[in-house]
């Protein structure tokens, strides 16, 4: 393995938060601290460059710290650059359901956007305005 922060930057992609979906059979929206290992696993498997592991593999991996240091700082990076854009939750109904990214990924590339960018290049603040224009356009 060569050395995994060598010119390597993670990002939560929305490859990651399908992953993480179908590991922690919930949405990605009700990630919360007890998850950090499987959305790390998740991040980390998902992005290009990086050499894919079993999840056994991957927590004796954690335990190199400068390893694991790398995963916290690429995380906690993304989440406050994206958790800039994110969506007042005063405007959500306490019982409404959280949508499932991985949901809204596949009906987006059905309406014909690219996989490859919305799986890879697409960050999550933009995915709101693009199932708003797709809702629209239906109209």
């Amino acid at each position: 393995m060569k050395d995994f922060a060598e010119g390597r930057k993670l990002r939560i992609s929305i490859r990651a938060c399908c992953m993480f979906e179908a590991l922690a059979h919930k949405s990605f929206y009700k990630c919360n601290a007890d998850d950090s290992i499987v959305l790390a696993y998740a991040v980390y498997c998902s992005s290009p460059d990086t050499d894919k592991v079993s999840m056994d593999v991957f927590q004796r991996l954690l335990e190199n710290e400068r390893f694991s240091q790398w995963i916290i700082k690429s995380i906690q990076a993304n989440e406050a650059f994206e958790g800039q854009f994110s969506a007042d939750k005063e405007d959500k109904e306490d019982d409404e359901e959280e949508p499932m990214i991985s949901d809204i990924a596949g009906m987006m590339i059905a309406e014909g956007m690219s996989p490859e960018y919305v799986m890879d290049k697409m960050s999550l603040w933009e995915m709101r305005m693009m199932v708003k224009g797709i809702e629209e356009r239906k109209k």
